[in-house]
């Protein structure tokens, strides 16, 4: 049994005429008749008798139309809410993106997207942890992601969008007031307030240690840098951070970190071998070209 077969019995109930039944359907007639008999053997039941030109129901057949035009009814009433589910989504565009972009970034991206394109598509904007949001990626609750590059990438696909400069967050306090900037060693000697394990700035950090045969002196760990700035305040230690208006706190004295690599890319991520809507495609090549000439880099 198939849905076909079910259109043709409900069409052919309807009209009571095979010929205008095919008519109808766009088949040929055997065909139709065919179908019908086909559904009359597995169900094992006469569904139609002659009478005269015409065919009629059989009781039987007058019982099944009564569940055939329910179920029908029903596929119709789902394929019409899957419209509409589709029409709500590809108006709509679900981006998540570290904290340290909330503040400046991610409104003016939106609202240049806006003022450029004209377009009328809502978003839902979530924050989190690069970790975090490529889990919503997989998950399907999110259509792109703008964070750390992501290690794995065969399921991930990402492209290099703007730059952020890496800054030696210090108290602001005497000792530090005269303080420029400071190397990686100068760094390693005070107590680091660190980014946790669900972060991409995390590895980006300790890599920088690393790469210079360093071990960091971790005393706190903390997620968002707003966080750690606050820890900071408090002369809990240094940080190395990203510039953003997260930390720049009036309690905090902002420091030039001294090394050739002062600096992460921000990725705009996306699950790779998944549906990207119309408005996600074109939201996302606009992304590449306004990261290329916009101040917020």
């Amino acid at each position: 049994m198939n849905l076909n077969q079910l259109i043709y019995f409900a069409t052919l109930a309807q009209l009571q005429h095979v010929t205008r039944a095919s008519e109808k359907l766009n088949i040929a007639q055997p065909s139709l008749s065919k179908a019908i008999a086909n559904l009359e053997q597995e169900l094992g039941v006469d569904l139609f008798e002659k009478q005269g030109r015409n065919v009629v129901l059989t009781r039987q057949g007058k019982l099944y139309l009564d569940y055939v035009e329910k179920a029908l009814e029903s596929l119709e009433e789902g394929r019409s809410a899957l419209q509409r589910m589709q029409t709500e989504l590809d108006q709509r565009i679900d981006i998540g993106f570290v904290s340290s972009l909330q503040a400046r970034m991610m409104p003016q991206l939106l609202a240049d997207y806006r003022k450029t394109t004209g377009s009328q598509t809502r978003f839902a904007c979530y924050e989190g942890t690069t970790v975090t949001l490529l889990e919503q990626l997989e998950e399907g609750t999110l259509d792109l992601a703008l964070g750390s590059e992501p290690q794995d990438s065969v399921r991930f696909g990402s492209d290099p969008v703007f730059r952020q400069e890496l800054v030696v967050l210090t108290p602001k306090t005497p000792r530090w007031q005269a303080v420029s900037s400071l190397s990686l060693e100068q760094v390693a000697a005070q107590p680091l307030i660190l980014h946790t394990r669900n972060t991409g700035m995390r590895k980006i950090v300790l890599d920088l240690f690393d790469e210079a045969g360093l071990k960091p002196n971790v005393a706190e760990e903390a997620t968002e840098e707003s966080m750690i700035a606050s820890l900071v305040a408090m002369e809990l230690g240094v940080a190395v951070v990203s510039l953003s208006p997260a930390v720049q706190l009036p309690t905090v004295h902002i420091v030039k970190l001294d090394h050739p690599k002062n600096y992460r890319y921000i990725h705009l991520i996306y699950l790779r071998h998944h549906y990207l809507s119309p408005a996600v495609r074109h939201f996302q090549n606009f992304v590449l070209k306004w990261a290329k000439t916009s101040s917020a880099r």
